[in-house]
């Protein structure tokens, strides 16, 4: 209505009060544009709980490279926590928060994210600030056991084909005897490291 007042023009009210509200509609039409990345939005969602005991710290991680979607199995809180996705570059980052009293017990809850490439990879922090790295890269499906470490000679594979990386501290882990292309990690990149005092598989270099 100032700009109108300004330009000094002879409006029939209505008309005056018409373009006004036209005005406040084109701005707020206009913010949301100047906040929204529609390159970091993630579609995503979390599954209920399923009560039990984590023999491992990190999750399995399935990609159906079909439909571009990517299945995630964490362990968490049982109570007062919530689980989100955002997503930084080409990196999905499954976070645990704590938004009130927690309970005694851990559960499983599987997320789900989609239209995810298969270049991405997957962390996971939780509410204690620990990052897991849940896959270094989509097409390989070794997995972790998050042992503790003070350098990478301390981070050894093993299992029957190698897709496990565990800590020198940690008992010898017994799997079936089978064979995956996708447990290749030299063909994907992949050394078994120390990231963070945990020993877990991530990209070389």
């Amino acid at each position: 209505m100032r700009i109108l007042k300004k330009l000094n023009l002879k409006m029939n009210p209505n008309l005056k009060y018409a373009i006004g509200i036209a005005l406040i509609l084109a701005l707020f039409m206009l913010y949301p544009l100047t906040k929204f990345n529609p390159n970091n939005t993630v579609s995503y969602k979390v599954e209920n709980c399923e009560v039990g005991f984590p023999k491992f710290k990190g999750s399995l991680v399935s990609y159906d490279k079909q439909n571009k979607t990517l299945s995630a199995r964490i362990w968490v809180n049982c109570c007062g926590v919530k689980v989100k996705v955002e997503r930084e570059g080409s990196t999905y980052k499954i976070l645990e928060e704590q938004v009130g009293e927690l309970c005694r017990c851990m559960c499983k809850r599987k997320v789900t994210i989609f239209n995810v490439s298969k270049e991405a990879k997957v962390e996971f922090l939780d509410k204690d600030g620990n990052r897991y790295i849940l896959s270094p890269n989509l097409e390989f499906c070794g997995w972790s056991s998050y042992g503790r470490c003070n350098s990478d000679e301390d981070c050894i594979r093993d299992g029957c084909s190698n897709q496990i990386c565990r800590s020198r501290f940690e008992k010898p882990l017994i799997t079936t005897c089978e064979w995956l292309d996708c447990y290749n990690a030299e063909k994907f990149g992949i050394a078994c490291k120390c990231v963070e005092g945990r020993c877990q598989w991530a990209r070389e270099g």
